[in-house]
């Protein structure tokens, strides 16, 4: 991360005017395909060429806060979209003090419908962040809602595909992160895995991405 953060002031540097949507998902994927398709060994120059080819330009048309705004919407838009980027993002800061791991194939749930209904009926969970935090969260009249620690929120409709597995729709949120990863009708498949002492395991499949997580929800 240290060396986007100098390509960053390199960018800030550049002054005018513009609007942050011209980062669009179109976009990501011109800098994700020039990222796939660089044949250089080293993951810097990768990035660095792609963000210099197709991000660049933009930002030069931005004023310096219109210009963070929509580096920050770069890297964390960027990171659900463009798988390759996210792997280059880990090797760089490698090990969290999360739940979260990146699995290569949907996992196979242990767990029976009795235990799944179980969990339809709890509302209140907790989890952890990538960063170690703890994000609180609120199932309730069909709408999942995290709470975190800066007291931002995100809201996400819920539909139960079956007994074991929910899908969740991005609302809208007040979290830098999320409201940049996410954007309204984005959705995450989850599932029950099976149930641990003081939590259920879970398994998540960003939708449309064919990326696949586990993590545990803490109750």
């Amino acid at each position: 991360m240290r060396i986007l953060l100098i390509f960053a002031l390199f960018i800030f540097a550049k002054t005018a005017n513009c609007q942050e949507e011209k980062i669009t998902d179109q976009l990501l994927l011109q800098i994700c395909n020039s990222i796939d398709s660089n044949k250089s060994d080293n993951d810097s120059t990768k990035v660095f060429q792609a963000f210099e080819k197709h991000l660049v330009p933009v930002l030069k048309e931005m004023d310096q806060s219109q210009a963070k705004a929509a580096w920050e919407k770069t890297l964390i838009r960027l990171q659900r979209i463009c798988y390759s980027f996210k792997k280059i993002l880990d090797k760089m800061e490698p090990g969290t003090r999360s739940d979260w791991k990146e699995v290569e194939s949907k996992p196979l749930p242990s767990a029976d419908k009795s235990l799944c209904q179980e969990f339809s009926k709890l509302k209140h969970f907790s989890y952890l962040e990538l960063s170690g935090d703890t994000v609180h969260l609120t199932i309730e009249n069909g709408i999942w809602t995290d709470h975190f620690k800066d007291g931002t929120y995100s809201k996400l409709k819920v539909r139960w595909k079956t007994e074991c597995e929910l899908e969740i729709e991005f609302i809208e949120s007040n979290n830098l992160l999320r409201k940049n990863f996410s954007k309204p009708g984005d959705k995450y498949s989850y599932q029950v895995l099976s149930k641990g002492d003081g939590f259920y395991a879970m398994s998540a499949e960003i939708v449309g991405q064919n990326r696949f997580l586990t993590f545990k929800l803490y109750y």
